[in-house]
């Protein structure tokens, strides 16, 4: 078990939360990472490098193996096609896809359904607590 007087430098981590990016086959030229006192920071966009895209349930694998990095204390997600929200009240995180959609006149609107991810006896469920948000 690594103490803080062992802990992984600052590009050493870079290059272990990439390794799990790559694991996980994240297009790596749409999201940018740093670390920074044990802080991972995540922008861009997350996209899978091949099909099927990702569903919320795999970006919550993804949030969680960079989780066990040893000494990776938090990670802060800020994501262009993703809402990533967590609650440490209830141990719950909230994974909500931005999708772009066409609005007659020109312009985007966001498509967003929220999906709610519980680990229920060591299994990562997805609970969509509404299909259709309504649109206005």
């Amino acid at each position: 078990m690594r103490t803080y007087d062992d802990a992984p430098t600052r590009y050493e981590m870079n290059r272990l939360v990439l390794s799990v990016l790559t694991r996980h086959r994240v297009d790596l030229e749409l999201i940018s990472i740093s670390c920074m006192a044990r802080i991972v920071y995540m922008h861009g966009s997350l996209v899978k490098t091949t099909k099927p895209g990702y569903k919320p349930a795999d970006i919550d694998l993804i949030i969680q193996d960079i989780e066990q990095i040893p000494l990776v204390r938090g990670i802060v997600v800020e994501l262009e096609n993703w809402t990533v929200s967590s609650s440490t009240a209830t141990g719950t995180r909230l994974i909500v896809p931005k999708r772009s959609l066409s609005r007659p006149g020109g312009g985007a609107a966001f498509d967003q359904t929220e999906y709610r991810i519980e680990d229920v006896d060591g299994k990562i469920r997805e609970n969509p607590e509404s299909e259709n948000l309504e649109k206005k």
